[in-house]
C-alpha cells in the first residue's frame, strides 16, 4: 500500500506530469527538459529522481552522461 501512495503522490505533481509527457514524445537530456520546461537546473533532476524512483522512467549512461 505504502508504494501505491508513492506511485500517485509522484503523480500529484504538475512538473512530473509534464516531465512524463515530454518524455512520452522519446528520450530527452535534463537539459532539454529544462529548457522546455523553463525551470531551474536543480529542479528536473529532483522530479526525474522521483519518477524514476516510482519505476516511471529509466535512465542510461552514455558516456559522461546519464
Amino acid at each position: 500500500m505504502k508504494e501505491m501512495g508513492q506511485f500517485f503522490k509522484t503523480l500529484a505533481d504538475g512538473t512530473r506530469l509534464r516531465i512524463l509527457n515530454l518524455l512520452l514524445q522519446g528520450e530527452l537530456r535534463v537539459c532539454d527538459i529544462q529548457f522546455v520546461l523553463n525551470s531551474p537546473q536543480p529542479n528536473v533532476p529532483r522530479h526525474l529522481t522521483y519518477l524514476k524512483n516510482s519505476g516511471l522512467v529509466q535512465d542510461r549512461r552514455e558516456g559522461p552522461r546519464i
